[in-house]
């Protein structure tokens, strides 16, 4: 399997997953995230492969929303996708603790030191979260979570 067809298949699973998301962490805020990366990847230089699939999957299993290990989760899931076997050890263990500790509050207590595909995706996933676009999203996950008071 080569990285197309990898970054292919996790495209449609994380699609199908976020599709209809309302706490502004849908579809196309991966959409802009990615493209975001994309940008700022022009002059890192980074592996791009790494960069799209820890995009895909950095809010697929958010503690926000899941309760369990993330890590333990994420592995799982590019088992199931059958795509674990097709990357590297150390790109996996890379997208997985990217993923893990690229949010804001992951950084709280300790700032955690990513690698350039890593650190791209947090850059570009907090250009999303400023602006009107991050305004909107605050107020869509409020909605959903009932913590809007007015």
């Amino acid at each position: 399997m080569n990285n197309k067809e990898i970054i292919d298949l996790v495209k449609e699973y994380v699609k199908n997953k976020c599709y209809n998301d309302s706490t502004g962490h849908d579809w196309w805020h991966i959409q802009r995230v990615y493209k975001n990366a994309m940008l700022i990847n022009k002059k890192e230089k980074a592996n791009e492969f790494i960069i799209t699939i820890i995009v895909l999957m950095h809010d697929l299993y958010d503690h926000k929303f899941y309760n369990g290990s993330i890590e333990e989760r994420l592995e799982e899931t590019l088992k199931e996708l059958g795509i674990y076997k097709h990357i590297p050890k150390n790109d996996i263990e890379n997208i997985i603790y990217s993923c893990t500790n690229l949010g804001f509050s992951a950084n709280i207590t300790e700032k955690k030191e990513l690698s350039i595909e890593g650190k791209i995706v947090q850059d570009a996933d907090r250009l999303d979260g400023i602006g009107a676009i991050g305004i909107a999203r605050t107020f869509a996950y409020g909605g959903k979570k009932r913590k809007i008071n007015v």
